[in-house]
């Protein structure tokens, strides 16, 4: 008996979302990993709100929380925990004396830099037997699964 192309269709989904799954428990375990060596007491969620502030600041706390769909109580939390550990600075906004604009601090987009060398070698390594158009192919797969979200 010959599989159905909608048989066919629902494995390969399934299929997906299992592998989805794996690189989500894989990338959570990794933030966390990641989180506690860049910083002993960073907590997984700072260190993601961390990473957003050095890829799209300065950005007010609103604009963060909307950016990472997280609530105004929890950014506002780990602001002050990435403030208080001095990987963070605010500044008035020059468009509105009122707001205030976070930005990271030298140190962490250093130490933030680091890290991404280290995973890009970690990546690197993990790809290493595969050929350069597959890793272009998943690579341009992965953009459009995103995509279809937005």
């Amino acid at each position: 008996m010959t599989e159905s192309d909608d048989d066919r269709r629902e494995r390969a989904a399934l299929d997906l979302e299992n592998g989805i799954s794996q690189i989500y428990q894989r990338s959570r375990a990794r933030v966390r990993h990641l989180a506690e060596r860049f910083e002993g007491e960073l907590q997984p969620l700072g260190f993601g709100i961390l990473r957003y502030i050095i890829i799209n600041g300065p950005l007010r706390a609103g604009d963060i929380g909307t950016g990472l769909g997280i609530d105004k109580a929890a950014v506002s939390r780990q602001l002050a925990q990435l403030k208080q550990l001095g990987l963070i600075a605010s500044a008035p906004d020059p468009a509105d004396k009122r707001a205030t604009l976070i930005e990271a601090s030298e140190a962490a987009r250093s130490a933030l830099e680091a890290f991404r060398v280290e995973v890009g070698i970690e990546y690197r390594a993990a790809l290493a037997s595969w050929p350069t158009d597959e890793i272009a192919d998943l690579a341009r797969l992965l953009g459009r699964f995103n995509e279809s979200f937005d």
